[in-house]
């Protein structure tokens, strides 16, 4: 087994689809498909089955992908103690986030890092945060931002708290949620929940963080939620939320000043959801990884 294929079969794995794995690859999706079928022929049993969904791996292939898996990780681990001995001269740190959270967070520790070390590459997965748990402990990501409360990782010394972010309602200035707003002293405004709820919201999936938040939320207050779109993605729906078609969860750190836009707290306490850097339980843990962990708590811990 070449360490080729082993990237090509691993992240058709991932990527759940022929189509999206040439992509990622960067190679035709013809070629990929006669891969795997040679592949898979010399092998003399299938590791994936096509849906019309996409690839799913056969119980064979679990088994070959597990171990195919493993021999990447020690190649990984292997190529970044060689580059720590060069002083990472080159190198490179495999970063998972997810979407929504990376387009804010991530530019400024991005630039500084690249600024202190401009030959180590940061190789960035966009992944919402269960999967990232799973592509931490499987050894596939050296660093990955995960919010709390974790679901599959432990809260041991290979996860270090980052930040408390915020979750905030976004509404449009001339909603008429604004009646019910609130203004301390100090200038913060908030409401609460049971009078937000009283108007439209645009929702996450229940699997989502913010999904799940929502719904706890309106479960809290005994309320059910007004909603016409109760799937629909953290970017989308602050942009929805933007243009006044209703409501929406969004985090602070996200948040970007706009005039047509408020994001007010929720209560007089706030909600807020801890996010944490987190390292695969096993393995090196090379010094671009740490160091890039060190420039994220710099940089997004100010926030």
């Amino acid at each position: 087994m070449e360490l080729r294929e082993i990237e090509y079969l691993l992240t058709i794995h991932e990527t759940g689809s022929i189509r999206g794995a040439a992509e990622r690859l960067m190679i035709a999706q013809p070629s990929l498909s006669q891969f795997l079928s040679q592949y898979e022929s010399e092998l003399g049993t299938k590791l994936f089955l096509r849906t019309s969904r996409g690839v799913v791996p056969t119980p064979a292939g679990e088994i070959f992908l597990a171990d195919a898996q493993k021999i990447r990780n020690i190649y990984h681990s292997s190529m970044e103690q060689m580059h720590d001995i060069s002083k990472m001269k080159t190198g490179t740190v495999r970063l998972g986030i997810s979407t929504f959270r990376a387009q804010s967070l991530l530019p400024p520790a991005l630039k500084k890092f690249y600024e202190l070390y401009p030959d180590v590459s940061v190789q960035i997965t966009e992944l919402d945060s269960i999967l990232l748990e799973n592509s931490i402990l499987d050894g596939s990501l050296d660093l990955g931002v995960v919010a709390f409360p974790l679901r599959k990782l432990k809260n041991d010394a290979n996860v270090e708290l980052l930040i408390n972010d915020e979750v905030v309602v976004a509404a449009k200035k001339d909603h008429p949620v604004h009646r019910y707003v609130h203004t301390d002293a100090d200038g913060r405004t908030w409401i609460d929940f049971k009078d937000a709820a009283r108007f439209e919201f645009i929702l996450g999936d229940v699997n989502t963080r913010l999904g799940h938040i929502a719904r706890q939320l309106f479960s809290a207050c005994k309320k059910t939620p007004i909603v016409k779109n109760e799937n629909i993605s953290a970017a989308l729906a602050l942009a929805m939320a933007r243009r006044g078609l209703g409501l929406c969860l969004t985090y602070a750190s996200v948040t970007v000043a706009r005039g047509s836009t408020e994001y007010l707290s929720i209560g007089r306490d706030g909600v807020y959801l801890e996010l944490a850097l987190a390292f695969p339980p096993s393995g090196y843990r090379s010094k671009a990884a740490q160091e890039l962990a060190r420039i994220m708590h710099e940089e997004i811990g100010e926030l």
